[in-house]
């Protein structure tokens, strides 16, 4: 047999396929490695996600036990009201058979204001303590809102790096293959 020009060509062709496939393996497992890296990470903002769902949850519930506490205030308030009224009524009649008995009525008056100071007191304090809770829950869904987006865009990356490593590794196994 002779060999020819074709025949050497052919050999120093051949002799580069080794290092090629060995090259090639190692960018598969670079991307593999890289696949999972993302893949976890993924998976960590997930657990976020899952976290930031769950202390909106305890928010809500606070904002909640928060609320029955408010309207239970304002039950209160209305029944101490109320007993004020009352209170008034047997003063003044009191004040008709007995003029020793207003000292007690002022005292009464007195307390009276002093609820409803009090009343409005904490009125305005569950209001303003409304209103930060009502912040919070608003910052933590943006927060929420952020992350999901954060999550999506890096999980269309990865899966795009991944569809662009697997394109690649066709290509390389095809060209390899050949």
């Amino acid at each position: 047999r002779r060999s020819g020009p074709n025949t050497k060509i052919r050999s120093d062709e051949l002799s580069t396929y080794p290092e090629k496939l060995s090259s090639a393996e190692a960018r598969f497992a670079d991307a593999e490695a890289s696949a999972e890296s993302l893949h976890k990470q993924l998976a960590d903002r997930n657990a976020t996600v899952a976290d930031l769902h769950s202390k909106i949850d305890i928010f809500q519930e606070q904002i909640g036990r928060l609320k029955d506490k408010f309207h239970s205030v304002n039950e209160d308030n209305l029944e101490l009201s109320n007993k004020a009224q009352s209170h008034e009524r047997k003063v003044m009649e009191a004040d008709l058979h007995n003029k020793n008995l207003m000292d007690l009525v002022n005292k009464k008056d007195e307390s009276v204001e002093q609820h409803q100071l009090r009343i409005e007191e904490l009125m305005r304090e569950n209001g303003e303590l409304s209103m930060q809770l009502e912040t919070s829950l608003g910052d933590c869904r943006r927060q929420v809102e952020a992350m999901r987006e954060k999550s999506l865009l890096k999980e269309r990356s990865g899966t795009a790096r991944i569809d662009e490593l697997e394109a690649q590794l066709g290509r390389v196994t095809s060209t390899t293959s050949q």
